[in-house]
């Protein structure tokens, strides 16, 4: 028995209880001498790797941004079981497979060379953004030269007028 088993927080203190429930089956997570927990452990391991295959494939044609995304929820995964509050042994097992998994899925981006395939699509991005930028600007520096002829053409009409008005009336 001990003193942390679930059987005996109900039991604790009292002879007179049913022994027949302190069967091994109820110690299997407690580090034994025989490493039965670490059968257990592995065990359990494997389970749970299995569900996050499941819920995290990886397949030949997965492109980068699954591929972004899928490390991105597993990183969520990892920051929410460490601040559970489970039983350190049950953090420990599932970071350690919730690691092995996005490990995977690391290995996957760097087979496909995501890196790179990412860098290509921000200096695309990049090089639209400043030809869109160079190409307003001008747009802009056209405009300014417009509106300076028309200003200049408005300025000598207007000085022709008064030039036409004051000689009529100093011929008047």
């Amino acid at each position: 028995m001990f003193l942390d088993s679930d059987v005996n927080a109900r039991s604790f203190g009292s002879f007179n209880e049913d022994v027949s429930s302190f069967g091994d089956e109820n110690f299997l997570n407690h580090p034994g001498l025989f490493s039965i927990s670490d059968k257990k452990d592995k065990k359990l391991y494997d389970e749970y790797f299995k569900n996050l295959k499941k819920t995290f494939p990886i397949s030949s044609d997965i492109d980068c941004d699954t591929i972004d995304d899928s490390i991105n929820k597993i990183d969520k995964a990892l920051s929410r079981k460490a601040n559970s509050g489970e039983k350190a042994r049950v953090v420990k097992r599932h970071t350690r497979a919730l690691e092995n998994r996005r490990l995977d899925f690391k290995n996957a981006w760097d087979e496909k060379n995501c890196t790179e395939q990412k860098l290509d699509i921000q200096a695309e991005e990049f090089d639209t953004n400043i030809q869109t930028m160079f190409s307003e600007a001008n747009r802009k520096s056209e405009m300014r030269k417009t509106e300076d002829k028309t200003l200049t053409n408005v300025s000598i009409g207007v000085g022709a007028l008064v030039i036409g008005v004051v000689t009529y009336m100093a011929i008047r």
